[in-house]
């Protein structure tokens, strides 16, 4: 119970960063040029995204466990 509550948390916390960065990510996502022209630090951004998508990839791997991990390398 304690483990789905600090998912939970962590969860919650990421997905608020999220949605308060989703502006920026969807500009980066034109690519370098157009987000640098309108003004976004496009290396900053691509950083912020991917640490995002490292900590809930690891959030999710340490309470589910590794078997869902495999799922997604496995593919690709």
């Amino acid at each position: 119970l304690v483990a789905l509550m600090a998912f939970a948390e962590s969860m919650a916390i990421v997905g608020v960063i999220v949605f308060i960065v989703a502006d920026r990510l969807t500009i980066a996502g034109l690519g370098e040029e157009v987000a640098t022209n309108v003004g976004v630090n496009y290396n900053r951004i691509i950083l912020l995204g991917t640490v995002l998508i490292a900590v809930t990839t690891g959030v999710v791997t340490v309470v589910v466990g590794n078997l869902p991990f495999l799922g997604l390398i496995v593919p690709n």
